[in-house]
C-alpha cells in the first residue's frame, strides 16, 4: 500500500478532481472498518456485489486455496469478473497470516520483512534475470536455485499457532499504558499535521518509530528491553527540546513538569517490573 499511489496517478492525467479522489479514497477506507472481523457470517445475495467479513476473511487468510484472492475494496464483483474470487469454504476454516510467519511485535520490522526477505533471495540468485523479476513474480515464488540451496518450511496449519510471547501481567500493564500514551500523542500529531514543517515531522516520525520498537520488544520479551526502554526514555528529553524548536510544543514550566513526572513514573515501572518478573525477561527465541 506505501506504493498504491503510483497506480493512482492515471487519474490526475486524465483529469479527475483531487476532491473526487480524496472523497471516494475516503468511503472506501472507511467502509474497510467493518469488513474486518470474525464475528459476522455470510451475508446472503449481499455477497456476489459486495466485499463483506466472509468474502475478507479470504483475502487475508494463508491457506493456500485462499491465497492471493478477493482484493477488492467495496465491490467483490471485480474479483468475480477477473477471476480472482474465492468463497469462504465451511470445510476450509479460515487462517490469519501470511505464510512466513512474523514472528514479532516489532512495528518497523512486520513493514521489512517481506522486502528483507526479497533482498536475500535476489541477492543469492545467481540469474541476472531471476534478480530483476522476483520483484514482480507472484506471492511465494522464488529462483529454482535458490530455493534449492535455502529451502523454507512451510508451516503446518493443522498446527498452527499465533505468535505469542510469555509475560508477566505486570509487564503487560506498563506496555498497554506506554502504547496509550503513544497512540494519543499520535492521534494529536495527525490532528496538527498540516500546520508541521518537514523537520518537525521527521522528528515525530523517529519519536514514533522509536516508542513502537522498543514497546515491541517489550511484548517480546527482550532480554534487552528494559535498557531499550531507558534509552527511550532518556531520548525524549533531546527531543521534546527539538519539538520546541520546530514548533511541534510550546515549552514552558508545565510542559517540562509532565515530560519529568512521565519519565519518573516510567522508570518507576520498569523497576517494578523487573523486580517482579526479571526472570521472565529473556529472549523467547
Amino acid at each position: 500500500m506505501s506504493f498504491g499511489w503510483i497506480f493512482y496517478l492515471p487519474m490526475a492525467v486524465l483529469g479527475v478532481p483531487p476532491l473526487v479522489f480524496l472523497t471516494v479514497a475516503a468511503l472506501n477506507l472507511l467502509y474497510q472498518f467493518w469488513v474486518h472481523t470474525r464475528h459476522i457470517p455470510k451475508l446472503g445475495w449481499f455477497e456476489w456485489l459486495f466485499i463483506t467479513p466472509s468474502n475478507h476473511r479470504v483475502h487475508h487468510a494463508q491457506n493456500p486455496v485462499y491465497m492471493d484472492r478477493n482484493y477488492g475494496g467495496v465491490f467483490i464483483v471485480w474479483d468475480r469478473i477477473f477471476g480472482t474470487f474465492q468463497e469462504e469454504l465451511d470445510a476450509e476454516p479460515v487462517i490469519f497470516g501470511v505464510t512466513v510467519p512474523l514472528a514479532s511485535w516489532n512495528p518497523l520490522w512486520a513493514n521489512l520483512q517481506v522486502y528483507a526477505g526479497l533482498w536475500n533471495d535476489a541477492r543469492r540468485a545467481s540469474s541476472w534475470w531471476d534478480k530483476l523479476r522476483i520483484w514482480f513474480m507472484p506471492t511465494g515464488w522464488r529462483p529454482a536455485d535458490v530455493a534449492a540451496r535455502y529451502p523454507q518450511a512451510k508451516a503446518d496449519l493443522s498446527q498452527f499457532r499465533k505468535f505469542e510471547v510469555p509475560l508477566a501481567r505486570a509487564a503487560q500493564l506498563y506496555a498497554l499504558l506506554q502504547f496509550i500514551c503513544y497512540l494519543l500523542a499520535g492521534v494529536w500529531l495527525l490532528a496538527r499535521g498540516d500546520a508541521l514543517s518537514t523537520g518537525a515531522v521527521l522528528l515525530a516520525c523517529l519519536w514514533m518509530a522509536l516508542g513502537l520498537c522498543s514497546i515491541g520488544m517489550w511484548l517480546e520479551n527482550r532480554r534487552q528491553a528494559w535498557q531499550l526502554e531507558c534509552l527511550r526514555l532518556a531520548s525524549n528529553l533531546p527531543a521534546f527540546w527539538l519539538a520546541g524548536e520546530l514548533g511541534i510544543l510550546t515549552l514552558n514550566a508545565t510542559a517540562w513538569t509532565w515530560l519529568i513526572a512521565y519519565s519518573l513514573v516510567s522508570l518507576l515501572g520498569i523497576w517494578w517490573v523487573r523486580g517482579l518478573a526479571a526472570p521472565a525477561l529473556t529472549p523467547p527465541i
